[in-house]
């Protein structure tokens, strides 16, 4: 078999699956696109770290190199099937780089048997099939986009264990790639902590060991320092926090709580919870590992085929039989590396995320990690039969999942933003004030190249005496006469309604302003991610009009504080301050400020995603996109009448994910 042509076939057949996957999937439209992908990038190039604030809530300082590419593409026009068709190709090289690490774990050399080539072959088939993977080719996200880095650096290591002269220099080359992928995205960096299962390799000498760490670590930090080094001075000389807002419990910039964050959605909450995992993500549930439903039954074959392997090898000296079948299909040194290298980046990625998404480079290695130990404990025919059935259910439960897209998919015609922006947004410099969850921080890329964007309520809401404050005054001070807040779908006929003028007004009352109805503009936002409209449940799509958000700009005056209305939200954060006080493990990251919310005062946990809200009668609470539920009156616990059961607060967030 002529091993060029194979490889040549392989790579021209990915490339070409991967474009034209994205051209079949539909354009991607995603809740973080419009939040930071083009917000982060549009600050970084333009030099506005200093100028703005928060415009994309927290998310607005993560690193911006990998959403640069795409930035670019839109701002300078481009159709967004180029768009999509460029970003499907890069994604890609996962697949390039894939197939070498296949070949190399299932001992396809030259000149070796040519079912050696096809356990290969399946073990690519496997990797691709599976659904975070194909909801993510040519689309915006960037954890299918950094992972090729990831790949990169685990094929480096292999091959520098296959060849043990050049051990050094792969893990130096290898340790920089690792750092790459950790730097341009943090999620990355359990994959190159688990690359030090290399170094550990039976028989290596301690001294080489050393060499070995060394050139790991000296190489990863070099990689994390190219991909993320400037950002990082940038916003240690701007916030104190080279990392802002990140571990801000440890670096105490003044911009931001002094608290750590950490994402719980996923977490498991117990040994059970973690032990179960590989195998509770076969469920066709959402929010398992992920928010939207991805049944991967590949990580449950792997660690019980290799917990099976274990016990074997432990009983195999009294089992003459098993010793000689064992024995001649034993695994390689590299072999081994790689399918300890799946085990302890699993370990490390469920201990900080377990997330999804998070966890791309390892549901694209997994495939290979599966036809390692079926090539171990099977017959190579029947190792091969079940590889081919895996794939197959793999294909059939993202078939059933009904979803090419990880939020909405939308078809590939023309700009990659379905809007309009008036002329008065995009002409006039001015500050905008987001209110809302969601900032659409990515308008400000299609405003006046001076204007600013600040998200006041959202997910971490801002106060001008909270964290923050002396930058968001001096904002205010900057834009007086030019400022403006921005919303969404408030509008009936033309105007905004009674109830969201009241709860705008109540939230800018602390800030001394107010909205000037006189000066609203609106535009539509097609095709947008949100819930089915109440009255389908069918199940059908959504017209345009039901995937249409109306994004409203309005102009607001400086009024007085009216004390009635801040002496009501101090007292709903006094109430709010003693519930996280009684259970202070479900309230770990919560911003102190406390802004009205339709019918009550709300507050947000970073950390458990929390929604704590008080109205007059009743304390809420309320995991994010779920219903919420009454877990006291506010009366009674405010008298010390009634007290929260902070284990049920819990189980009903947890309960709300399954």
């Amino acid at each position: 078999m002529n091993q060029k042509i194979v490889d040549w076939a392989v790579y021209a057949a990915s490339l070409a699956f991967c474009m034209v996957f994205t051209w079949y999937a539909g354009r991607d439209y995603n809740w973080d696109l419009f939040n930071y992908y083009l917000y982060a990038p549009h600050v970084y190039l333009n030099g506005q770290l200093g100028t703005e604030f928060m415009g994309a809530s927290f998310q607005s300082y993560l690193n911006p190199l990998p959403y640069v590419p795409f930035y670019l593409m839109v701002k300078a026009g481009w159709h967004s099937l180029i768009i999509g068709l460029l970003l499907a190709a890069f994604h890609a090289l996962n697949l390039f780089l894939l197939w070498p690490i296949c070949k190399r774990m299932m001992n396809a050399a030259e000149g070796a048997p040519r079912s050696r080539y096809f356990l290969a072959l399946l073990c690519l088939l496997l990797s691709v099939a599976n659904t975070l993977f194909l909801v993510e080719v040519g689309s915006t996200y960037v954890d299918v986009s950094t992972s090729v880095f990831v790949l990169a650096g685990v094929l480096l290591l292999i091959m520098g264990t296959d060849e043990p002269a050049r051990l050094m220099r792969y893990a130096l080359a290898g340790g920089v790639l690792l750092g790459i992928g950790a730097g341009l995205k943090l999620t990355n960096a359990p994959f190159a902590v688990a690359a030090c299962v290399f170094g550990f390799l039976p028989g290596m000498q301690w001294m080489r060991r050393f060499r070995f760490f060394v050139s790991l670590i000296v190489g990863g930090i070099a990689g994390g320092l190219l991909a993320t080094g400037h950002w990082c001075w940038l916003l240690y000389r701007e916030f104190g926090n080279p990392i802002f807002p990140f571990f801000n419990g440890v670096f105490r910039s003044p911009d931001f709580i002094s608290v750590s964050h950490r994402h719980e959605r996923f977490l498991p909450e117990s040994l059970g919870d973690a032990l179960t995992l590989p195998f509770r993500i076969i469920e066709t549930y959402s929010w398992i590992y992920t928010e939207l439903s991805a049944p991967e039954m590949r990580f449950a074959i792997f660690f019980g085929v290799g917990a099976l392997l274990v016990l074997l090898v432990s009983l195999k000296k009294w089992w003459p039989a098993l010793r000689e079948r064992l024995d001649a299909v034993g695994f390689t040194a590299s072999q081994m590396a790689f399918v300890a290298y799946i085990a302890v980046g699993w370990l490390i990625w469920m201990v900080m995320f377990s997330n999804g998404r998070y966890l791309m480079p390892l549901t694209l290695l997994i495939g290979v990690g599966c036809g390692a130990v079926l090539n171990r404990l099977l017959p190579q025919r029947l190792a091969m039969l079940t590889l081919v059935l895996l794939i197959g259910l793999q294909l059939v439960q993202f078939h059933y999942t009904g979803r090419t897209r990880f939020s909405v998919a939308r078809p590939w015609n023309g700009a990659w933003f379905e809007l309009e922006i008036p002329a008065k947004l995009k002409n006039e410099p001015h500050l905008s004030l987001s209110m809302g969850v969601q900032p659409d921080a990515f308008l400000v890329a299609f405003y006046h190249p001076d204007s600013r964007f600040v998200n006041i309520v959202g997910q971490y809401s801002l106060d001008l005496d909270a964290s923050g404050g002396q930058r968001l005054r001096r904002l205010l001070e900057e834009y007086r006469g030019r400022t403006r807040v921005v919303f969404e779908n408030e509008m009936v006929s033309g105007e905004i309604s009674e109830k969201y003028q009241a709860m705008r007004n109540m939230q800018l009352n602390r800030f001394g302003l107010r909205l000037d109805e006189t000066d609203c503009i609106s535009f539509v936002h097609t095709g947008v991610p949100m819930d089915l409209p109440p009255g389908n449940v069918s199940g059908r799509p959504l017209t345009d009009a039901e995937r249409s958000v109306k994004i409203v700009s309005c102009g607001v005056k400086p009024v007085s504080v009216d004390q009635a209305i801040e002496r009501d939200r101090i007292h709903a954060a006094m109430t709010m301050d003693k519930v996280q006080q009684a259970c202070p493990s479900r309230f770990t990251a919560t911003s102190p400020v406390v802004f009205r919310d339709r019918h009550a005062w709300a507050r947000f946990d970073l950390n458990t995603e929390i929604w704590l809200r008080v109205d007059r009668e009743y304390i809420y609470a309320q995991f994010s996109g779920k219903p919420g539920y009454v877990i006291a009156s506010r009366d009674a616990f405010e008298r010390g009448e009634a007290g929260i059961d902070c284990l049920s607060l819990y189980k009903s967030w947890q309960g709300s994910s399954q």
